[in-house]
């Protein structure tokens, strides 16, 4: 296909680019690399009616020569849809694992949602068996501490997966914890997973509501009474 020098101003990144997170250090050294030896792979662009252009690939090399101040980049111009521009960027980012488990997710839920893909036909698109879509989709499901830790890649999916089975609460934060430091196994996982549910006491139950701790006051009957003031309003739970 023809290679065209194309504008960098006239280049705008993918609005649904499922890579969030980029290494400014990276970056820098990326482009010092382009610097000594060139750039061994031209971008891919959609075009716009408008004579402007999206990145369908190439996020990182687009940043990198906007890093050594050049006005021009080599890419390759696709008449793509915004579907397959999606599917075609985060199939480039699978291939070269530059995507952590969260972004992977949230990418398949875009595509999905955009493209009104099934599991079966995206794992067809992205050459992945399907588990491995629901999988991933299993992921944004989960309480939002396990996310964060997947993000940071302190956490691997698989192991995520496992915890999320964890249905108390405080065993499940205490097991999060020892996983991110590699002090839990999984068999040692699982077997929390058998432990019942925490009930929530009266007090929990108001603060979850309100958002305060409740206090305790004895009665003349020295019985205590739960009391939650909220301005000028008292609730007194007997």
């Amino acid at each position: 296909m023809e290679i065209k020098e194309i504008e960098l101003n006239k280049i705008q990144s993918s609005p649904s680019q499922a890579r969030l997170d980029f290494d400014k250090d990276k970056i820098l050294e990326f482009a010092q690399s382009i610097r000594s030896v060139g750039l061994q792979n031209p971008i891919s662009l959609r075009v716009y009616s408008d004579g402007h252009y999206e990145i369908i690939s190439g996020e990182r090399r687009f940043r990198a020569f906007k890093n050594l101040g050049r006005t021009t980049i080599p890419a390759i111009v696709r008449e793509v849809t915004p579907q397959e521009t999606r599917v075609m960027s985060l199939i480039e980012n699978l291939q070269r694992e530059d995507l952590n488990p969260m972004e992977a997710a949230e990418g398949f839920r875009l595509v999905k949602k955009e493209g009104g893909y099934s599991n079966a036909e995206l794992a067809r698109w992205v050459g992945k068996p399907r588990q491995y879509i629901v999988y991933h989709l299993d992921l944004l499901e989960m309480p939002q501490k396990i996310q964060d830790s997947v993000r940071m890649r302190t956490l691997s999916y698989t192991t995520a997966l496992e915890l999320a089975k964890i249905r108390n609460i405080k065993s499940r934060n205490n097991a999060l914890k020892m996983a991110t430091q590699g002090k839990i196994t999984r068999q040692e996982i699982r077997s929390l997973q058998k432990e019942p549910v925490e009930k929530p006491t009266r007090e929990k139950t108001l603060k979850q509501l309100w958002g305060k701790e409740p206090t305790t006051k004895p009665t003349k009957k020295a019985e205590p009474r739960i009391i939650l003031k909220l301005g000028r309003l008292k609730i007194i739970w007997e």
